[in-house]
């Protein structure tokens, strides 16, 4: 989708609605190289940025402003309104997914010369003409550190002894399950498990899932809609198939072969998803380089090919994870010589250990 406004417009834009006072009181847009607005990202659909509250600058937040793109018309604010539902009621019941704090629609009327001004019902109609209307939302969430970061074309990630210590590992692996299962409780399936929508939340040591954008309410238990990122979508998805709440299952089984495999995707050798390869039917995946048996297989059993010779449910899923957190992380050449626990049969019926949806943290 192209933009209508450039980063010196958008920009431009956010200065004038914060002049006016009319986000919320007292939270101001960060700065840096001057007066340029502090953008944490910018999408298709979305740019984010940095905020803070004037009179204790250390409250942070991460604002999500959408609607500079092409008219979203009324499905795409429909969407957008599904988004916030979805994800706040997962954040209610569970720790492990990032909080909104507020949410505010604003429209806004500008001409060719990008001269701005606020809706009056007192204008006349032959001057509402020379307008054109904005419609943005911005939606206020906890500002979190991005497990991954990329930059000129490389990625990284951010936490300490990710990716290369499996005990860390397993505890994202544990958190993210937790906030699969409170979602798929709710019937919601988030449909873009990945590094990118993965934060750590340092205050309380605890990773969040994130971005509910294309998530969906699945009371029948299936849908078909073709949304998904290539190299995390299941191959349901990819082949236009129907697909139930195991397709983010293949989702997080591929976020943890990524941090087990040096952050390569299945045959490939770099942070690029090799299709013909991943996506060919029937395909087994090699073994991430990086992780012991016992996890390899759980990764295994959480990718693979067809639904039915994963896990029933990310409850058992969360049960296996749990089950290697308390065994320790091994070096793997030890836990090697030590016979892994079999994975549980797909007929199976398994009851979780300990809360899955827990209070919010904070």
């Amino acid at each position: 989708m192209e933009s209508r406004f450039d980063k010196e417009q958008r920009e431009h834009i956010l200065r004038y609605l914060e002049q006016q006072g009319v986000l919320w009181a007292g939270y101001v847009f960060c700065r840096e190289d001057g007066d340029h607005l502090k953008e944490l990202g910018h999408g298709n659909f979305a740019s984010v940025y940095e905020m803070y509250l004037s009179d204790i600058p250390e409250v942070r937040s991460a604002v999500k402003v959408i609607g500079f793109d092409d008219d979203l018309g009324n499905a795409g604010h429909a969407s957008i309104k599904n988004e916030i539902r979805l994800q706040r009621q997962a954040a209610a019941v569970c720790r492990g997914v990032t909080e909104i704090e507020a949410t505010e629609t604003i429209s806004i009327l500008y001409d060719d010369e990008l001269q701005l001004r606020l809706p009056d019902a007192q204008m006349q109609e032959e001057t509402e003409q020379d307008w054109s209307l904005l419609q943005l939302t911005f939606i206020r969430m906890q500002l979190l550190r991005p497990v991954l970061k990329k930059k000129a074309g490389k990625v990284e990630l951010t936490v300490p002894g990710l990716g290369t210590e499996e005990r860390e590992t397993l505890r994202l692996a544990e958190h993210i399950a937790e906030a699969l299962c409170a979602a798929h409780d709710k019937k919601i399936i988030h449909r873009d498990v990945k590094l990118e929508n993965i934060f750590y939340d340092a205050k309380y040591d605890v990773y969040k899932l994130g971005d509910f954008g294309i998530a969906r309410y699945i009371d029948g238990g299936t849908v078909r809609t073709k949304a998904f990122t290539g190299g995390y979508g299941a191959p349901e998805i990819s082949n236009g198939e129907e697909y139930d709440q195991t397709a983010d299952m293949y989702s997080l089984g591929i976020t943890l072969y990524l941090l087990a495999n040096h952050l390569c995707y299945p045959f490939s050798d770099q942070y690029r998803v090799n299709k013909r390869e991943q996506y060919r039917e029937g395909a087994v995946l090699p073994a991430p380089s990086n992780a012991s048996k016992a996890f390899g297989n759980l990764i295994h059993k959480m990718c693979a090919f067809w639904p039915e010779q994963r896990y029933r449910t990310m409850k058992q899923v969360l049960e296996e994870i749990r089950k290697l957190r308390s065994l320790g992380a091994l070096p793997k050449e030890q836990e090697e010589k030590r016979a892994p626990a079999a994975p549980l049969d797909a007929g199976e019926s398994t009851e979780v250990i300990g809360d899955v949806a827990v209070s919010v943290y904070e």
